[in-house]
């Protein structure tokens, strides 16, 4: 057994293409961690420059987290209804450094990261969101790169 983690940074195409990762991890056995950052750096960024008042900001990061906590668990649910274990994680903080802090760390031996990609273009600035792509670029881990289309 090992983990597929799927990062749920908002990209679209990692909106269409994590039932692909669902249905890799289903047939090779593998729990799937769904990770979400709150991004609260670009929060409080907005803050600085008088974009959000303090009010704001902590109604922004509950709505948020809200937000996230309820899509995760519809993911979750999914995954569970098909017969793969799966759990949520939410994070806090920049997302590109804690999603690869956090599958680092984690202890299981068989790791892999999902990255979905878009379909069309030529470079890795036209087929992967900026988050997914400095991911591709730095882990050590193996990686599913997933089309959009399902």
């Amino acid at each position: 057994m090992g983990k597929i983690y799927i990062p749920i940074t908002g990209s679209p195409e990692g909106k269409k293409a994590y039932k692909k990762a669902l249905s890799f991890a289903k047939n090779h056995n593998f729990e799937v961690v769904f990770l979400a950052v709150l991004n609260i750096e670009l929060v409080h960024k907005l803050k600085r420059y008088n974009i959000f008042i303090e009010e704001e900001v902590e109604k922004y990061n509950e709505t948020m987290k809200k937000d996230i906590e309820n899509y995760l668990s519809k993911m979750v649910k999914e995954a569970n209804s098909i017969g793969i274990e799966a759990k949520q994680v939410i994070l806090k903080g920049d997302p590109y450094h804690e999603i690869l802090h956090y599958v680092k760390c984690d202890d299981e031996l068989h790791k892999v990261l999902f990255i979905p990609k878009k379909l069309g273009g030529e470079g890795l600035k036209d087929i992967f969101a900026p988050i997914e792509r400095r991911l591709l670029l730095t882990v050590d881990i193996d990686i599913l790169v997933i089309g959009e289309e399902v």
